[in-house]
């Protein structure tokens, strides 16, 4: 039997959490930036707060295919997109999709007529 669930539970359960969470973990822009420096450091490439939330949201969604009833995904995936928002808003990010496409997906090598590869 199917759970009826209502879009603005989700969104204040969403808020409760977001408090909660605060009050767990303190300032969430010190937070997303210590895990933005843990990441660039392990990856080797520069990672913001912004990319953090980003990400989170991406794992978010991958969990949806597994668990599409589970509302806890959908409201963690709120925080992390409201997250996303704010440090957006509060950064300049001048990086066009091609930047962040580069900053995100590895380089497929290219290879020349001889099969000797080359930079692209």
């Amino acid at each position: 039997m199917a759970t009826t669930v209502d879009h603005r539970e989700v969104l204040q359960t969403s808020a409760s959490v977001l408090n909660d969470r605060a009050a767990q973990y303190g300032d969430e822009t010190a937070c997303f930036d210590r895990i933005a420096t843990i990441a660039s450091t392990i990856l080797g490439k520069n990672l913001t707060a912004y990319d953090i939330s980003i990400i989170m949201v991406a794992l978010k969604l991958g969990r949806l295919r597994e668990a599409r009833q589970k509302v806890d995904t959908y409201v963690d995936a709120i925080n992390y997109v409201a997250f996303a928002a704010q440090f957006a808003a509060a950064g300049s990010y001048e990086d066009g999709i091609a930047e962040l496409a580069a900053k995100f997906a590895p380089r497929r090598a290219s290879f020349d007529a001889d099969g000797i590869a080359i930079e692209v």
